[in-house]
């Protein structure tokens, strides 16, 4: 039996705790709002650890701080929001994650769809993959690219060979930005953004087999749906167990974070200020 303690932000609660209850192979010992974390002393938090085998992060209630403090204490960690953090600090916690030899798994908005989750099964490098996003003033640019180059990653983990860049803007804002992705497994990621692409956002992914398949991009954190993260949850708790799963963890997010660094380079190079945004702690 997993024992797993719960941190719930506002509204998660009964979301978070329905999902967990509902694998027969794990257990909630410790649910904790997270309106109460602020005064819960080091000694206290470690006290709590004492008794979880994992700990779930429930909506959006990343901490940096207590997240070292789980791996440290070789807790496996699920978290609901996937950070958007330096490049440095993926580092760190990517290598905090090896040196634990814990499971790490955050919830992807769009790769665990039951629809996607499906799909990706039957992806084989190489290929060819076409993403479009239509792009929204109030999205999160960076945040977007992250989560698009987290699944490409997922289904092609070879090593990242160059990107190309084009983008047609004035000051902070786009009418165009296209990158190109190369791997060393022959694959070639292509990524349009545009505020005025007339069709819905999707990734179709082309290969040798002649097959496409189409997958579907929504935001996760604004569209719940349990299915969705049933099937995230359920590849940690597999993982968890010894078996092979798919799991998206400080791994991907510093493999992530490495393209998402060379973009930004090429597009300062061209006196672009598109991804300078604040990052979260």
């Amino acid at each position: 039996m997993i024992r797993t303690g719960i941190f719930y932000s506002k509204n998660s609660e009964e979301e978070a705790d329905i999902l967990v209850r509902s694998f027969k192979e794990v257990s909630v010992v410790s649910p904790v709002k997270s309106r109460k974390l602020d005064n819960i002393s080091v000694l206290e938090m470690k006290k709590e650890m004492a008794l979880m085998d994992a700990v779930y992060f429930a909506g959006n209630s990343w901490n940096a701080e207590k997240v070292k403090m789980i791996l440290r204490d070789e807790g496996h960690l699920y978290c609901e929001t996937i950070p958007l953090i330096s490049l440095e600090k993926a580092k760190f916690f990517y290598k905090l994650e090896n040196e634990a030899g814990c499971i790490v798994q955050f919830f992807h908005p769009y790769l665990f769809l039951p629809c996607n989750f499906n799909r990706y099964k039957k992806l084989q490098t190489p290929f060819f993959i076409d993403g479009h996003l239509k792009f929204g003033i109030k999205d999160n640019l960076e945040q977007q690219i992250l989560y698009f180059l987290l699944f490409v990653i997922s289904v092609d983990n070879s090593q990242f060979s160059r990107s190309e860049v084009y983008s047609i803007e004035n000051g902070k804002t786009f009418s165009v930005l296209d990158i190109n992705l190369y791997f060393s497994s022959g694959s070639l990621v292509r990524l349009n953004l545009s505020p005025l692409n007339p069709v819905a956002s999707d990734i179709s992914v082309y290969q040798r087999n002649n097959s496409r398949l189409s997958f579907s991009l929504y935001d996760k954190r604004d569209v719940k749906d349990r299915n969705s993260e049933r099937n995230a949850f359920g590849c940690f708790v597999k993982a968890i167990n010894g078996k092979s799963s798919l799991l998206i963890s400080f791994a991907q997010i510093y493999q992530a974070n490495l393209i998402l660094e060379d973009i930004k380079e090429k597009l300062r190079f061209r006196g672009s200020v598109l991804l300078e945004s604040n990052r979260l702690k």
